[in-house]
């Protein structure tokens, strides 16, 4: 059987400031530990992207999913990471310009492959909900939106919100997960009416715990 996906860790925590296109690096404040599914949020302005993400580990990040509206939201992920030390580095490109926010970093124990992604954009809008498709198994579920600056942003109950406000200062975006069994779906809310991007991505449990031994084994 798949060994338990544990709740995510939160080593990184980008700066409040936003990079400029180019090339940026930021530092890793905490150490990331080898053989974990390491998730990014990024976001940042319409009209460009993300390129590359790597690390001073050797990781190579991929992107999970993209959602470009009036701003730029993206998630990027790498699976059985290289240890990655505090003091470490992130290094991110990006083509068609733009500013960008590295909102931060978790990883986790026991997860993988990712499996389902959905995206939206919404107008004039002060809520929305976000719905993938049908998972099998237990999985570990990410979420992130982007707007101009939530005003009071209410956090879907049902997640847990790792950056954005009010947990961190940056009244701009918000990053959430939580564990599901079948479709995520994710209704976050805030005042003001205006456009927002948002996304969803879950990864399944591994068939190994990276503590030591297989479940295959016991």
């Amino acid at each position: 059987m798949p060994a338990t996906i544990a709740a995510p860790v939160l080593f990184f925590t980008g700066p409040v400031a936003t990079i400029v296109s180019g090339v940026a690096t930021a530092a890793v404040g905490t150490d990331c530990p080898a053989g974990n599914l390491v998730v990014v949020p990024i976001v940042g302005q319409s009209g460009g992207s993300i390129k590359t993400l790597v690390d001073s580990a050797g990781n190579v990040y991929s992107r999970a999913i993209q959602q470009l509206g009036a701003h730029d939201c993206e998630l990027w992920y790498v699976n059985n990471c290289l240890h990655l030390p505090a003091a470490g580095t992130f290094t991110a490109t990006t083509v068609a310009g733009g500013n960008y926010l590295p909102l931060g970093a978790v990883y986790v124990r026991n997860a993988g492959g990712l499996d389902q992604t959905a995206g939206l954009s919404v107008t004039a809008a002060t809520t929305f909900t976000l719905t993938t498709g049908a998972i099998n198994g237990s999985e570990i579920a990410f979420a992130v939106c982007n707007d101009d600056g939530f005003t009071t942003f209410t956090e879907d109950v049902t997640w847990t919100q790792l950056l954005g406000s009010p947990v961190t200062n940056n009244p701009a975006m918000d990053f959430a997960w939580k564990f599901v069994s079948s479709a995520a779906s994710w209704n976050p809310s805030w005042t003001a009416a205006q456009h927002v991007d948002g996304l969803i991505a879950t990864f399944q449990a591994t068939g190994f715990d990276v503590a030591g031994h297989t479940w295959s084994e016991c």
